[in-house]
């Protein structure tokens, strides 16, 4: 095996990150640099070891590495959300704000955007994340979420359905009404119910959110 590929993908697996920001300049030394090294016989380091070859499965991983870098790097991230604070959208991407846009302006993100977003074979949309938290896609507590489902209130009026079950106490009041009789003469305790709890409240809507921090958001779209 060569050892320079051997050397190279051991250092991957220990040390360096799976992601990085890349500047112009940097893309272009990139992209220079994998043009040169996509002969396999540069990956030879017959100073090290003169015996040193390049198999046939190394030339295969060789290309599939070059092939895999060339796309990463021309399209970096594409269809990912990013949140930002900045004035202005960063480079090479699109709003979150459910705006529709044109297939031949975007065609990248546009074959790997989910079909939720697809509106037709010249446009897509992307989500609309204003005033939105993002809640993960898959089955949590017997609700199952989608790609592009959409839910929620912010503020709530309870309704009786959602009111805990209580009860309620009718007061009561007693009276001591004098029956006279014939040489008779008594007291008779006597309950009057009234059907009047007395009310309280004011109905109105309620805070329905967790504590929060608004910032922007926009879809890598190059």
């Amino acid at each position: 095996m060569s050892i320079t590929l051997d050397r190279l993908l051991s250092q991957a697996i220990d040390n360096y990150p799976v992601t990085a920001t890349l500047s112009p300049e940097i893309v272009a030394v990139l992209l220079y640099s994998l043009s040169r090294i996509e002969d396999a016989n540069t990956w030879l380091d017959e100073t090290e070891n003169p015996l040193d070859e390049i198999t046939d499965a190394d030339r295969d991983e060789i290309e599939e590495l070059v092939s895999g870098a060339n796309m990463a790097i021309i399209t970096p991230q594409v269809g990912f959300i990013r949140p930002y604070i900045t004035t202005d959208l960063p480079t090479n991407t699109i709003a979150c704000d459910g705006g529709t846009y044109n297939r031949e302006d975007y065609p990248i993100l546009y074959a790997v955007i989910d079909s939720t977003y697809i509106i037709n074979a010249d446009t897509f949309s992307t989500p609309n994340m204003a005033g939105c938290f993002i809640v993960g896609v898959g089955q949590h507590d017997g609700i199952t979420y989608s790609t592009g489902d959409e839910g929620g209130q912010a503020f709530i009026t309870l309704v009786e359905s959602e009111m805990p079950s209580h009860s309620h106490t009718i007061p009561q009041i007693v009276g001591a009404p004098t029956q006279e009789g014939i040489g008779i003469s008594r007291n008779i305790t006597v309950p009057i119910l009234t059907d009047f709890t007395g009310s309280t409240g004011g109905g109105l809507p309620h805070e329905n959110r967790p504590p929060y921090v608004a910032v922007k958001y926009c879809v890598v779209a190059r």
